[in-house]
């Protein structure tokens, strides 16, 4: 049996104790609507009911669709003038990040709408100089969005853990 047929034969055997002893975590997550899984740590039930937490997912999404990037902008552009603190902190680490990575990719954006439009491929000599540009751009675009990628996970880390980033104004990859 896969693991979702037995999951899903539990769950619908819910007076069984054989398959709650079988899979004890089923029972803590779907029938027992008390609380949070035993297995979680602390960690993670502050990261939960966090909107900092759910910003830095905006972000990370925003990566892969931008205009979830936009709206994690906005948000912690409104949240980073709140009183000193936590929140405040990781707020203003998220609009320097999301501003800084906005208009990194716009340039690139730009930059390739350029080359498409004055820099038209005649030869197959000028097509295959324009493919690597655009492959370098690519690779640039990749770059942002590690340093994005690796700010947001350090920044979640950070916020799940209570602790504030020293120096929100910070570039560096790797905030403390």
């Amino acid at each position: 049996m896969t693991f979702l047929s037995l999951a899903a034969g539990s769950f619908a055997l819910k007076g069984r104790a054989k398959d709650l002893a079988t899979f004890p975590w089923l029972h803590d997550r779907f029938l027992n609507k008390e609380g949070v899984s035993g297995m979680e740590s602390s960690i993670d039930r502050a990261a939960n009911g966090s909107a900092v937490a759910r910003n830095y997912a905006f972000v990370l999404i925003g990566g892969i669709v931008l205009p979830f990037m936009a709206f994690a902008h906005f948000i912690a552009r409104k949240r980073r003038d709140q009183p000193a603190g936590l929140e405040q902190s990781h707020y203003a680490f998220q609009y320097r990040t999301t501003s800084l990575a906005l208009i990194g990719l716009l340039a690139v954006t730009l930059v390739a709408t350029a080359i498409m439009i004055w820099m038209p491929s005649q030869t197959v000599v000028q097509h295959r100089q324009q493919e690597m540009w655009f492959i370098q751009l690519g690779n640039i675009s990749w770059l942002v969005m590690l340093w994005i990628a690796v700010r947001c996970i350090r920044g979640l880390y950070l916020s799940a853990a209570g602790r504030a980033i020293q120096h929100p104004k910070t570039l560096w990859i790797w905030p403390q």
